[in-house]
Formats: C-alpha cells, sequence, structure tokens
C-alpha cells in the first residue's frame, strides 16, 4: 500500500490481510485437536438438496425450518425479504475515481486548497491525499473507489490499553439488523439524545442520494457498535453493507490463499463503515473500493434455506453446539490480478472481480477489541446457492469452540 502518515490509516487497509494472513500461524494443540475431529466427521452423510425460487427465499424463517439441528445455535430470526434476485454476477473496480476528489471532499464538508499525490509499492497502489494538521482533517482516495475520512478525534488517536479495550468492548452495545435487534433505541451523541433508527436513516440517505455511489447498488446499515467510553461520551459506529439487487457483497473478511510458499489475496470484502460522535456527521469513513457490473445472469431456482442449514450442520459434526451470530445471502469477492508478476495490486483500478451468491453463516471466534470502526473477528461458513458447495475458514481461523 501506497505509505500513509498515519498508521491508523494502514490499519484499516490492511484488517482483512491482518486477519487472514492470522490464520497461518501455528495453531495451539487445542485447536489442532478439533480441526481434526472438524476434519474427520466433514460431510459423512449425503444431504438431500432442495431448490426455490426468491419470493419463496423472501419468506423463509428459522421458526418453519423442519428441524433445528442440535450442534448449531441458530440466531432467532433471518432476514432475505430483500432480495430482489439472485445470479452469475461479475464485478470489477472502478476505474479514474479521484476525479470526484473534490465531490468527495464536499460529501466530508472540507475544501482541501491542494492534495498530494502518493505512489506506493504496487502498481495500482496510489493515491491524491489530504491532510490539514491545524482543523485535524485527513481524506485519501484512489482510483479503484477506496477512501477514508479522519476527522477530530480520529485524526491522530492514541492507542488503547489491552486492559482498556476489554473495558470498551464490555461497554459496547453491538445490534445486528438482519437478527432482528431493535434499531429503535435510543442514546446521547454529543450531548443530544437521538434515536439509533434516525441516525441510520441520515446514513442511508447521504450514501444513496450521493453521485459518489453507483447507483447500480443500494447501501443499508446492518451492524451498529455504540460504544460508551464514560461520562456519558459516546461514539456511534455503522457499517452498511453494499448491495446489489438486495443481495450483500461480502462485509467481513478476506481469505489468502498460498501459491509456491506465498499468500495472496484470494478473497476480499467491501462495505462502508461511518463513526460518528455527533448526529449527523461523519467524524470518520472508509471504504474498500467500488464497483462496476461487468455480466449477471440471473437464475431462476437456488438452493432453499432448510438446506443450507441442514449442509452446515454437516460440515460442523465434529463440532459442539456451535453459535451462529447471524445468517446472511451475500455475494462473496475474488479478485483477479496479476499476481505472478509481484508488482500488482490486487484492487487496482478495473482488475474484475468474481463472485459467487452464498448462504453466510458467520460465526464469532474472538472479541472485537478494536478502538474504532467495526472490527468484526468472524469466521464463516458458506453455502453455494446453485451448487450447494460448502466452503469455510474455521481451520484457517484456528477456530475452537
Amino acid at each position: 500500500m501506497a505509505e500513509r502518515k498515519h498508521p491508523y490509516i494502514l490499519w484499516i487497509l490492511l484488517f482483512s490481510a491482518v486477519g487472514l494472513l492470522a490464520g497461518c500461524q501455528q495453531a495451539p494443540q487445542e485447536v489442532r485437536e478439533q480441526m481434526e475431529r472438524y476434519q474427520k466427521n466433514e460431510h459423512t452423510v449425503e444431504a438431500e438438496l432442495n431448490y426455490c425460487t426468491v419470493k419463496e427465499l423472501n419468506q423463509a424463517s428459522v421458526d418453519d425450518l423442519p428441524t433445528v439441528p442440535e450442534n448449531l445455535i441458530l440466531p432467532r430470526t433471518v432476514d432475505f425479504s430483500n432480495i430482489e434476485d439472485v445470479g452469475d454476477l461479475r464485478l470489477a473496480f472502478v476505474e479514474d475515481y479521484t476525479k470526484n476528489k473534490d465531490a468527495l471532499a464536499k460529501f466530508f464538508q472540507t475544501q482541501p486548497p491542494e492534495w498530494q499525490k502518493l505512489r506506493g509499492t504496487f502498481e495500482g497502489d496510489e493515491c491524491l491525499l489530504y491532510d490539514n494538521a491545524e482543523d485535524r482533517e485527513y481524506l485519501w482516495v484512489m482510483d479503484n473507489g477506496s477512501f477514508a475520512w479522519l476527522s477530530g478525534e480520529c485524526y491522530e488517536q492514541e492507542e488503547m490499553s489491552e486492559a482498556e479495550l476489554e473495558e470498551l468492548y464490555a461497554n459496547t452495545t453491538r445490534l445486528f439488523r438482519g437478527t432482528g435487534d431493535d434499531m429503535n433505541i435510543s442514546f446521547v451523541l454529543g450531548g443530544e439524545q437521538i434515536r439509533l433508527k434516525d441516525q441510520i436513516n441520515w446514513v442511508e440517505e447521504r450514501l444513496n442520494g450521493s453521485v459518489l455511489f453507483d447507483d447500480t447498488f443500494t447501501y443499508r446499515v446492518g451492524t451498529v457498535y455504540i460504544r460508551r467510553f464514560g461520562g456519558n461520551k459516546n461514539r456511534l459506529c455503522l457499517l452498511a453493507q453494499i448491495q446489489y439487487h438486495g443481495v450483500a457483497l461480502d462485509y467481513f473478511g478476506g481469505a489468502a490463499v498460498e501459491r509456491d510458499g506465498v499468500f495472496l489475496v484470494g478473497r476480499t470484502d467491501s462495505a462502508v463503515t461511518i463513526e460518528m460522535d455527533k448526529p449527523n456527521a461523519a467524524l470518520c469513513c472508509n471504504n474498500n473500493g467500488q464497483f462496476q457490473v461487468r455480466e449477471y445472469e440471473k437464475e431462476n431456482k437456488i438452493l432453499d434455506f432448510p438446506s443450507a442449514v441442514s449442509l452446515v450442520s454437516k460440515e460442523l459434526s465434529g463440532f459442539k453446539a456451535v453459535t451462529v451470530r447471524e445468517i446472511n445471502v451475500i455475494y462473496t469477492l475474488e479478485p483477479i490480478y496479476d499476481y505472478e508478476s509481484g508488482k500488482e495490486y490486487y484492487a487496482k483500478a478495473g482488475n474484475e472481480v468474481l463472485t459467487r451468491p452464498v448462504y453466510s453463516f458467520i460465526i464469532e471466534y474472538r472479541k472485537d477489541l478494536s478502538q474504532s470502526w467495526i472490527g468484526d473477528s468472524v469466521c464463516y461458513v458458506n453455502v453455494d446457492m446453485l451448487t450447494g458447495e460448502v466452503t469455510s475458514n474455521l481451520e484457517a481461523k484456528h477456530y475452537v469452540n
């Protein structure tokens, strides 16, 4: 990545890479033993697969499952009602997005007098940067649609100790819209009593109403953190999923693959995260790139929800009861790039991205001790909605329950 002044920015960009490469570390003995049991038990029973239409999927419910597997603790609800259709989707990172630099600055209510150009290590890894220490404002943008905005307390933020992060985690309300969590709660933000729903609406209206974001996609807040720092000082963080026809692009994690002893980005994610310390204003904001649609072919039949639950239960037959935090339908994101040269940034503007529509069963495997943003530490078990193929990153994450 291009060299940045603030290590905080580097963390934003490299968060997924750090998480996926952590899977390459030596697993503890307890993890190795459980993964051996997992590998011996996976796919031991052939599942009967049934298919449905998207309209039928819209009505799917946990309550309507014929049986709830004993080894799965499912969320109390799922929400597939927003899905319009599912299909074979091919994307590419947008190009020449830096032409929007002034509009992006206006979006964050700032006016850079000039921009710096930074070139990174890889081909395609470069950005335009505005850095104002006096006003505590920092904005950078790349041609692939990635950007990050920092202001106020987020401009240069001292790292908290592990004990402080543990205390902050204990004082953080975490809500997941797809599981039916209440979005109507009220709390104090910037000294003002506000309703969470109003701030969600403000963010969604800003993202969906701006020419900076392609209206081919829609932006819907799915994950919410309300962090309480003490003294009635709160911070609100919202993660907006990027959705195509109601199906979210992968928003929670990437994956590394190994080639000739070297790891490369095999999967990535993309979402817009906005953090606020007062109503109707972005303290900081970032995303990991934007996309254009290259091809799309709608499918008439997809794997139904009960079949997906059955396949996941069999995949996890070597585990005790696994708590599934949320279940969503997403498109995985597999970037295509010239890795062999060792010189190309995987998210270079214009690079193509392969996708697959999957049911994603999202499982927490450790606490999210991040000071800012939403940095969930999750595993997944994905079920391909067209083929029924099951994939997961449980072994890479050294998951143990």
